[in-house]
């Protein structure tokens, strides 16, 4: 049986003319092999074979971008971010790394866990005779994991869980009894009236006029030690920019 084979198709017998050389396998089999003891090293946070990992806790390991090498999520001092092994060394994760967040959750049960944000809507508490600085108010933002490797803060997964905080437009922005307001379940009203469309102005204008009944108990000094809320948080909470629409 004849086998026809085109002219100048070989080098030498059965290798093709472009075929790397035994040196060329062997780096890259090097460089395989590097590459597979490092990003082992970042899943267990091994500081020791990969001595640019920041240090800090390690919060979660997870390939994010399916490339075979996991991202690791790593709190430091308060902070997180995620970091990945890209040619030879660890780097800021692309898809993140000018977000964000404070949790790693999966939210919609998919098994690729996603970043949530507590701050990115909420204020600082400022206790008239405490420097505690918690944060209250605004609802979580969710930036949902996506099968190419980044992350939507505005796609179904991200709204079902807004609109699981912020149900509906609010009726009433400032809340409490009559003698303390509600300073988070205030500040998270005033969040979800911008999500489902109120404009900032508008936003404004309903706090300022709802304001009065408590504005003589909320102040820069509290003698009795009650954690206040100042106006300016309650103002400063209507300039919130969503990033989608719940209409």
């Amino acid at each position: 049986m004849a086998v026809a084979v085109l002219a100048g198709a070989c080098s030498g017998p059965g290798l093709p003319r472009n075929a790397p050389s035994r040196e060329q396998f062997a780096q890259a089999a090097a460089a395989a092999q590097q590459r597979y003891r490092a990003c082992a090293a970042l899943a267990r946070g091994d500081r020791r074979t990969v001595s640019d990992l920041p240090e800090g806790r390690i919060v979660e390991s997870f390939d994010w971008d399916l490339d075979g090498c996991p991202e690791v999520v790593v709190e430091s001092q308060g902070e997180m971010a995620v970091w990945s092994y890209e040619l030879g060394r660890v780097v800021r994760y692309p898809p993140a790394e000018t977000l964000t967040f404070d949790r790693v959750q999966d939210v919609d049960s998919d098994g690729r866990p996603d970043l949530i944000d507590t701050r990115r809507y909420s204020r600082p508490r400022p206790d008239c005779l405490d420097t505690n600085r918690l944060r209250i108010g605004g609802p979580d933002c969710v930036w949902h994991s996506v099968l190419d490797g980044t992350f939507s803060d505005a796609d179904d997964v991200a709204r079902a869980q807004l609109l699981r905080q912020c149900p509906r437009r609010p009726q009433q922005l400032l809340v409490g009894s009559a003698e303390a307001l509600d300073p988070h379940q205030s500040l998270l009203n005033i969040a979800c009236a911008r999500f489902w469309g109120a404009s900032a102005a508008e936003t404004e204008q309903r706090v300022r006029a709802e304001w009065p009944a408590w504005q003589d108990q909320y102040h820069a000094t509290s003698a009795r030690g009650l954690p206040c809320v100042w106006g300016y948080d309650l103002f400063s909470q209507a300039d919130i920019e969503p990033a989608l629409a719940l209409y």
